[in-house]
């Protein structure tokens, strides 16, 4: 044999180990990724889960009838009158913000 062919096989053996070295390390590298993906989609829907959850308690303990019962019964408040409502037209903006006193 020839020392240059053998010299071209051998460099070429080089050539071939480095990059199927590169490529199963990143073949690892995607396959932690992916193992990585699926524990973080796991917390997010065990996170989702435990709001839904507590929201649920939540909603289930408030008791808007005792609410009242507090509001108008303890704190004096009664239902608005026909003249206290006073309406305003909202263009394009999602709250109305009162800037001074309302005229009488």
């Amino acid at each position: 044999m020839n020392f240059g062919y053998v010299l071209f096989l051998a460099v070429a053996m080089l050539v071939a180990g480095y990059v199927l070295i590169g490529y199963i390390q990143m073949q690892a590298e995607l396959t932690s990724q992916y193992e990585q993906i699926a524990s973080l989609e796991s917390e997010l829907n065990y996170l989702r889960l435990y709001n839904e959850d507590e929201l649920a308690r939540i909603n289930s303990a408030v008791n808007l009838e005792d609410i009242k019962q507090v509001a108008i019964g303890e704190l004096g408040m009664v239902y608005a009158t026909e003249g206290q409502i006073v309406f305003y037209e909202n263009e394009g903006s999602d709250y109305v913000r009162q800037v001074a006193d309302i005229p009488k």
